[in-house]
């Protein structure tokens, strides 16, 4: 299974990395015949020894880009965990219990912005199939997100920046539905337990996987969608970014003092975002 993920890494990274190869060796060639063309005008001939070496280069180029920009661009799909109980973690809906510690692990992040379990709970009880996390084998809660959709309303006025998540009350939430008719998602947080370890890297990764499959599963694509979401650190910025989201809302125009982002839900968006993570199926498990 080792080897079967180590290759799976390398052949995900040269995936991605391969339009870049393609289009910088192509760009050297058109360079070059310029290049020499105009130097042949002029009457200046070519060594025999450029036949021989320029090929060479022009692979090592594309081989450099290659690695350069899979390296780079794609998330870490090996990670190895000596924890047996991290292995294999199972995608499901939270409880009311699960809701309420995973809320509390976010107290030390989301400092002002933290909200009161109450509140969170009356937002999962509009709509419990938008609130999921992953548990692992010795079924502990590792990792949790929500996803849900907001009155259009309120929600205009949240793009805008004139109201923030804290003013989000339970008549503003839409049901799973009504949320899965909606052309706006939110994406109220993805929270990690550890996330500052092996362990915890592997279940964000694990997480994000399954947030992927649960758009793919729920949200089909004869609509346009997209999805929000506001970062509270660098941290999660950089994530959104290395998976496409794009800055449509700036802090200093915003209540909540934070960056709007969006990701439009296109299958090539969300196919590139697998990519760039591997196949994580055999990690993660999804029973929704």
């Amino acid at each position: 299974m080792k080897y079967f993920r180590k290759a799976q890494s390398i052949r995900y990274k040269v995936l991605h990395g391969l339009p870049s190869g393609v289009e910088i060796a192509a760009s050297v060639c058109i360079v070059a015949s310029t290049t020499f063309t105009i130097l042949g005008f002029f009457g200046f001939t070519l060594n025999k020894n450029y036949f021989i070496f320029f090929p060479i280069g022009l692979f090592i180029v594309f081989i450099i880009t290659i690695y350069i920009k899979g390296k780079v661009e794609h998330l870490p799909d090996e990670i190895v965990i000596e924890d047996e109980d991290e292995v294999c973690y199972t995608l499901t809906y939270e409880t009311a219990e699960t809701c309420k510690q995973f809320n509390q692990e976010t107290s030390k992040y989301f400092g002002t912005d933290f909200l009161e379990d109450p509140i969170i709970e009356t937002w999962r009880l509009r709509n419990p199939r938008g609130f999921i996390y992953i548990r692992n084998m010795a079924d502990l809660p590792c990792a949790a997100m929500a996803i849900i959709a907001l009155e259009n309303s309120f929600f205009e006025q949240f793009i805008k920046g004139k109201l923030s998540e804290a003013d989000i009350e339970s008549d503003d939430i839409l049901s799973f539905e009504e949320t899965k008719k909606s052309i706006n998602l939110y994406l109220a947080a993805i929270i990690v337990k550890d996330p500052h370890t092996l362990k915890g890297n592997r279940r964000a990764i694990a997480m994000v996987w399954g947030l992927i499959k649960y758009l793919q599963k729920h949200f089909n694509y004869r609509k346009k969608r997209k999805l929000y979401a506001v970062p509270i650190n660098k941290s999660s910025e950089n994530l959104l970014k290395r998976f496409g989201f794009v800055k449509v809302g700036n802090k200093e125009s915003r209540k909540d003092s934070h960056d709007l982002y969006v990701l439009e839900l296109t299958p090539d968006n969300l196919n590139r975002a697998l990519t760039r993570i591997g196949d994580y199926s055999n990690v993660c498990k999804v029973s929704l």
